[in-house]
C-alpha cells in the first residue's frame, strides 16, 4: 500500500469497483493524466496501487500547456512529486501558438490530444482525477445552456476519445478526500492562478457551489437521475428503430420516415442529438433549442442544417450526413506509434513523413469511374466524400492503405452497452478484449 490511510483507502475502494463495473479490472496499461494539483497527485498514487495489485504498467503523463511561465518547472515539480512514489513519469509540451483568445479552450483541446496519442501509443486507458465537486460544477454549467439530458447526465465515467479510453474513477469521490490523501502523503500540490480567475466559468461556477454545499449535493443527484433516463430513453429508443436506420460511419446516417416520424417527440429529439453529435463529431450536444427546431423543420419536410451536418426529409428515408464546409486541415505524420486523428474519426497511421489532406472538389473529380477508392466513397452523399483522407500526391488505388475508421464509442464495455448503443451505431456492440 502506497499510503496507507483511511482516505486512501476509502478512495481505492471506488476505483477498484468502477474498474470492475466497467470491466477495466485486467491488465490494460494505465496512464495517470497529472497536473500537479490535488485531485491528479492523489489519481496517480491510487492508479499506482491499482497497477501493483494488478501487475500493469502504469506512468502519469504531464502536460505543458506554456501559457504561463512558471509552466515548465511545475511539470519538473509534478513529475519529481509522483517519482518519490516509484511511479514514472513523462512530460509532453503543447508548442501550437497560443491564440489570442479562448486559452481554456485551446489548452483543453490540445491537452486532450496529446494525452490520447500517449494512450494509443501504450494501449493504455487514460485516467483522470475529475472529482464529485467537478461533476456538480459541470452540470451547474449546463442547466444555462439549454444542454438536455445528454447534458444534464454530467461528465461520463467512460468515453472514447481520438482512439483513445478516457476513463474517470473518482466522480463519487469529494474533493476533501483527494486533498487529505495529498497531505498524508506529503505532497505539495501546484497551484495554477487560472483555477481562481473569475474570468473563466467555471471558476465562478465552483465559487458559487462553495458556498451552496446543498446545491452541490442536489446537482450530483441530478446527473445521476439524467443518467438514468437518459440509458432508458436509448433502450427504448433502440427497440422502436431497429431495423429502420441505417449508420454508415463515420459520415451518414438514414431512419426510415414513417417509423421515425412516429416516435414520442421526447425519443425523436434524442434521436437527433445522438445522431449529430456522432456524424457532426462534436464535443457537446446541440442545445434543445435548436434540436426542438430541427424537429419541427424535419417534419415539415425541409433541408436544414445544424451542428456539421445536413439533414434533409425525403419520401422514404430522413437522412442526416456531415457537411463539407471547414475542411479538415492536411496533417503530415510525425509519430508513428501513436498515429493521427484526421477529422475527429480516421485513425492514420504510417511511415513518417506522409501527408494527407482532405479529397476536396478537385481530388474526387481526379478519381477515375472505376476506381476502388470511388466505389468505397459512394456509400456516402457526395459532400461527405470530399472529406476523405488521403495522401498527397493523391494515390488514387493505395490511398485507403494507410488508415482505419476510428469508431469513436466502439470501445464501450458490453456492461454499460446499453448506453452506447445507438452511438456504435444503433444495435451494434463489440467487445472490449483489445483493452485488457
Amino acid at each position: 500500500m502506497l499510503v496507507a490511510t483511511k482516505s486512501f483507502e476509502t478512495a481505492l475502494h471506488a476505483i477498484r469497483e468502477g474498474l470492475v463495473r466497467f470491466g477495466l479490472d485486467g491488465t490494460a496499461p494505465i496512464i495517470s493524466a497529472v497536473s500537479g494539483g490535488p485531485d491528479s497527485l492523489a489519481l496517480s498514487l491510487l492508479m499506482q496501487q491499482i497497477a501493483n495489485e494488478g501487475g500493469r504498467q502504469h506512468k502519469a503523463v504531464i502536460i505543458n500547456h506554456g501559457l504561463r511561465e512558471a509552466a515548465a518547472a511545475e511539470a519538473n515539480i509534478a513529475a519529481a512529486a509522483v517519482a518519490k512514489f516509484g511511479i514514472a513519469s513523462e512530460i509532453h509540451q503543447i508548442c501550437e501558438p497560443k491564440p489570442s483568445g479562448g486559452i481554456q479552450a485551446f489548452a483543453r483541446k490540445h491537452r486532450l490530444s496529446l494525452l490520447a496519442a500517449a494512450g494509443r501509443a501504450a494501449g493504455a486507458i487514460v485516467c483522470f482525477g475529475h472529482h464529485r465537486q467537478d461533476q456538480a460544477e459541470t452540470i451547474y454549467m449546463r442547466l444555462s445552456k439549454s444542454s438536455g439530458l445528454t447534458g444534464l447526465s454530467g461528465m461520463p465515467e467512460l468515453r472514447v476519445h481520438e482512439g483513445c479510453l478516457f476513463v474517470r474513477p473518482l466522480l463519487s469521490v469529494p474533493p476533501e478526500l483527494l486533498s487529505q490523501i495529498c497531505e498524508d502523503a506529503g505532497l505539495t500540490a501546484v497551484q495554477d492562478p487560472s483555477n481562481y480567475d473569475r474570468r473563466f466559468e467555471r471558476v465562478r461556477a465552483r465559487q458559487h457551489l462553495y458556498q451552496d454545499t446543498g446545491l452541490s449535493q442536489n446537482l450530483v443527484q441530478l446527473g445521476k437521475a439524467a443518467g438514468a433516463i437518459s440509458a432508458q430513453l436509448d433502450s427504448e429508443l433502440v427497440k422502436r428503430l431497429q431495423g429502420h436506420v441505417v449508420f454508415n460511419p463515420p459520415y451518414a446516417a438514414s431512419f426510415e420516415t414513417e417509423p421515425f416520424l412516429q416516435l414520442p417527440d421526447l425519443l425523436r429529439r434524442r434521436a437527433l442529438t445522438i445522431s449529430l453529435l456522432n456524424i457532426g463529431a462534436g464535443e457537446h450536444p446541440a442545445g434543445q433549442n435548436a434540436i426542438s427546431a430541427l424537429d419541427t423543420a424535419v417534419a415539415n419536410g425541409q433541408k436544414t442544417t445544424l451542428a456539421g451536418c445536413i439533414i434533409t426529409h425525403e419520401s422514404s428515408h430522413i437522412r442526416i450526413f456531415r457537411e463539407a464546409r471547414h475542411l479538415p486541415e492536411p496533417l503530415v505524420l510525425s509519430d508513428e506509434n501513436a498515429g493521427h486523428i484526421f477529422d475527429r474519426c480516421w485513425h492514420i497511421t504510417g511511415v513518417a513523413g506522409l501527408r494527407f489532406a482532405p479529397l476536396g472538389v478537385a481530388g474526387y473529380r481526379q478519381l477515375p469511374k472505376e476506381s476502388a477508392l470511388r466505389s468505397y466513397l459512394a456509400q456516402w452523399p457526395y459532400p461527405t466524400r470530399l472529406r476523405f483522407p488521403v495522401p498527397t500526391p493523391l494515390d488514387v488505388e493505395g490511398g485507403a492503405h494507410h488508415f482505419k475508421l476510428m469508431e469513436r464509442w466502439v470501445n464501450a464495455p458490453d456492461t454499460v452497452a446499453d448506453r452506447f448503443t445507438l452511438r456504435l451505431p444503433l444495435g451494434r456492440t463489440r467487445s472490449i478484449s483489445s483493452w485488457l
